[in-house]
């Protein structure tokens, strides 16, 4: 039976659901169907459950974005995987809320109606939320690539500009397979890895999230906590357990890091 669960990771939340499904069936053939009680899974597995050790997630920075977005192939569906990288780097999608993204208000807005559960309270989830952009910088500065307006144009003419993203809570494994077959992007897993970082899906959320503390608006101010949390669709609570990290400004200046960088006579 473990053999089936193997194209899993150990500890992860998939996996827990595969293995109670699949546990659940073999109870049934045994208690149902008169299979041998051999056939019968394992009450508890220690090495099974979701392990309680946070993954430090990388959030890929706006050059390294570019550089995998550049290699991606200039067809239609190379297309659509740009413009939905594009959407979840930009707005700090998670891969599910590509399945709803949609423009309100005459095309003014850009909205998502993906619900996931809040983790606080017993059967909350997240209601649907405006998205606030966070625009990728090339050397010169802001890049606009119009995904609002792109979105509007193709609502109104029937469009899709988003590829297959698979089964209903499966987006998150189209777009890992759709990355991995992208040589950039194990390059730059091969980059993370040296600094003990992982790489995954979430660093384009991750990326947002960075840039919301640390990116100054336009008039030099900072973005509270909750903004970010809120423009993100989790709890402030989620929102400090995740990236608390991201949150301090500066830091090597208020200790004497840039001292060391002043020469002795």
């Amino acid at each position: 039976m473990w053999v089936a669960l193997k194209q899993w990771q150990q500890g992860t939340p998939i996996r827990r659901h595969m293995r109670l499904a699949l546990f659940g069936f073999l109870r049934f053939c045994v208690q149902e169907q008169q299979f041998e009680s051999t056939w019968l899974p394992p009450a508890v597995t220690d090495k099974d459950l979701v392990t309680t050790k946070k993954r430090i997630g990388y959030p890929l920075t706006d050059s390294q974005i570019l550089r995998l977005l550049d290699s991606f192939p200039v067809d239609e569906i190379g297309n659509k995987w740009r413009f939905a990288f594009q959407c979840i780097a930009v707005y700090g999608l998670r891969p599910e809320d590509l399945r709803t993204i949609h423009t309100r208000n005459g095309g003014q807005e850009i909205w998502t109606n993906y619900e996931k559960s809040r983790g606080g309270k017993k059967g909350e989830k997240t209601e649907a939320r405006r998205l606030y952009p966070l625009l990728v910088h090339d050397i010169d500065g802001p890049l606009n690539w119009h995904l609002k307006e792109q979105l509007a144009l193709c609502e109104k003419e029937g469009l899709n500009l988003l590829p297959l993203l698979g089964k209903e809570g499966n987006a998150g494994d189209a777009c890992r397979t759709y990355l991995s077959r992208r040589k950039v992007w194990e390059a730059i897993r091969k980059e993370v890895s040296r600094e003990n970082q992982e790489l995954t899906t979430y660093s384009f959320r991750h990326r947002y999230a960075y840039c919301g503390h640390n990116r100054p608006k336009a008039d030099g101010s900072y973005r509270a906590p909750k903004q970010i949390a809120d423009a993100m669709g989790h709890t402030l609570n989620t929102h400090l357990l995740s990236y608390s990290r991201f949150q301090t400004k500066d830091l090597a200046s208020a200790f004497d890091e840039t001292s060391l960088l002043v020469k002795t006579a």
